[in-house]
Formats: C-alpha cells, structure tokens, sequence
C-alpha cells in the first residue's frame, strides 16, 4: 500500500535536501581543482551521512525510522557501525587512513551510544541525556575532530563533521530515546512565519547597532557571484543553521525543559550555553560574540517555542548568519563563521 502523501512528502524533502548537500559540495569541490577517485567516494560518504540527516529530522520520516531504533540496542549499534563504517570507505578511497584519526572517530560515536543505553530505564530525559548531547557537541565544537576528513587538504570536507554529528544525534536521541518532538517541519503558518520574521527583525535591531558600537562589525558587503549569493545562504541553512537548532533547541532545551518543568529556565540556560559555545569562535575569546549569541539564543529559543517545530528557529538563524557573512563581518574581528 503506499504510503500517506505526507510521508511521501517527507521522504522527497530529504532526498531533495540530500542532493542539494551534495550537489553543493561536489560543485565547491571542483571550483577549488579536486576532482577524481578521491572526490567520488568522498561524494557517495556524504551522501551516506546526508540522507540520514535529513530523513531523521523530516517529521513522518523521522517517525518512520524511530521505531527501528527505539529499544533496539542491537539496531543502534548498527548504526553507529555503519557511521563508523562510511569514514573507512572515505579513508581507503582518499587514501588517507589514519589509526590516531579512527580511534578519535570510534570514541566520538561509541560514547553517546553507551549513555544513552546507560538512561536506557529512564522513560524521562536525564541529565545522562544531556551529557550524551556534550558528547556529541563538544569534541565537534572544540575541533576534536579536526584532521579525521583530510582529503582535500585544508578542512575541505569538514561539513563530513556537520552531518555526522547529527546523524548520530539522531541516532541516539529520535532513534535509541525516542524524543519524538525533535523534527523539522517544512511548513510553517502565515502567523508562524511573520512570528520568525517578527524575531529576526527585533533581533537585528539589537544587534546591528550594539555591533557597530563595539565595532563587532561593519558594512562590508561581500556579496561575489551569483553562486555566492545562492550557496552561503544554503551552506549556513543545512551545515550550520539547522544542526545547531537541532541540537540547541531540539535537543538541549527540549531535555531541560521535560526535566526541569520550567520553560523559561530551559530556555535561558540553554540560549548562555549556545552563546557559551560562541565565545572562542573568534581568533582569541570575544565577550561581545558571547552576549551577541545568547541573546541569539533567546530569540531561536522564543521561535521554535511559538512554533513547534525547528524550521522557524533554523530559518532566522540562517538569515542572521546570512547576513552576517555578506554584509556584516568585520575581517579584523571574525576568523571564522560558526
């Protein structure tokens, strides 16, 4: 029998969502001269990587491949083998496996893994959850994982990293733990979207100027080609946007909020520790990106409170990156987007 029109509908969003991922990359990859074999297997690992992601984070999707995995501990160490296998595949192919990179990679996997079978009793979340959630974040955030993806040389295939990370997120949290509410949701209601629009504008009010002040940033568009204009936008919504509201709101002040039933804590402790995670993003500590990105915080928090659903929140969290990196960063300042 086939299936629902809205799973059908899901399902084309993250096979969309993938080849959009790949196509990106792969055209990325060929502008800067890297082509051949290496590309090809490095290519069909993200695919592997990116078709989970998206599945797992589109709402009957997710549904879907949660009940394969809720309670089924021998399923979800499959999983994490197979997670744990496509970084083999990218490494003989691009003939750079490295023992010291593998060891880091199956750490960084087995150790969620086996908090979330520790909470396995614990119908509510726990604070085992969240230290899972540090598991998967931290080593990511802190560049634990810097050098395991080393075709092409320079970090290129960093956004492995991105996908990975959410894969296994999704893996132990939708899938392992059955936190159901974690999804995207690619609708929102003319009031849920004037809501976000609502947000990002009072947000920039507050930002820009308190910026400018400080010198945090400056008018300097850098707006390029046409394929700038277009990929920024997409790379931030996928490889940064919508893992960080996954794993902030989705996962962080959703846990807080079952396990402290006191919504606005959870979501003010959850905005200090997004903003916390900021606060070394630029070459050396800047309180101004800290209090910038905690109020960031409290703005995606508020969006995806209102909304439901992760779409909103990742949406106005795109546009400030957005609009940040083409009209806004201050080179003196910023060595980086995160």
């Amino acid at each position: 029998m086939a299936p629902p029109m809205n799973d059908r509908n899901a399902w084309f969003g993250a096979v969309l969502a993938t080849t959009l991922m790949t196509v990106g990359a792969v055209v990325a990859a060929l502008g800067g001269g890297h082509g051949g074999l290496p590309l090809v297997v490095t290519a069909l690992v993200l695919i592997g990587y990116a078709f989970p992601y998206s599945a797992l984070t589109f709402g009957p999707a997710a549904d879907s491949l949660k009940d394969g995995f809720e309670d089924r501990w021998r399923n979800v160490a499959l999983g994490g083998v197979f997670l744990f296998a496509l970084h083999l595949v990218y490494a003989v192919g691009t003939q750079t496996f490295s023992l010291s990179a593998a060891g880091r990679l199956f750490g960084f996997i087995a150790a969620p893994i086996a908090l979330a079978f520790a909470a396995r009793n614990r119908a509510r979340p726990s604070w085992l959850d969240l230290l899972a959630v540090a598991c998967v974040w931290l080593p990511f955030d802190t560049g634990h994982l810097k050098g395991i993806w080393a075709w092409p040389a320079g970090d290129g295939a960093y956004i492995l990293n991105t996908v990975l990370a959410i894969d296994l997120a999704a893996l132990v949290f939708i899938g392992a733990r059955g936190i159901r509410d974690v999804k995207l949701r690619f609708h929102l209601s003319g009031a849920d979207a004037l809501f976000a629009l609502g947000m990002l504008l009072a947000f920039m009010a507050v930002a820009i100027p308190f910026g400018l002040a400080t010198d945090f940033v400056q008018f300097n568009p850098r707006l390029g080609d046409a394929a700038k204009l277009i990929g920024t936008p997409l790379g931030i919504f996928f490889f940064i946007a919508v893992p960080e509201e996954l794993l902030f709101r989705g996962l962080v002040q959703n846990i807080l909020e079952k396990r402290l039933r006191r919504p606005n804590l959870a979501l003010g402790l959850t905005a200090v520790f997004f903003g916390l995670t900021h606060f070394n993003n630029t070459p050396s500590p800047d309180w101004r990106y800290l209090l910038l990105a905690s109020i960031a915080g409290v703005v995606y928090g508020l969006t995806y409170r209102k909304t439901k659903s992760l779409l909103a929140p990742a949406l106005v969290h795109a546009a400030v990156d957005t609009i940040w990196v083409l009209f806004l960063m201050n080179p003196a300042v910023h060595g980086g987007v995160r």
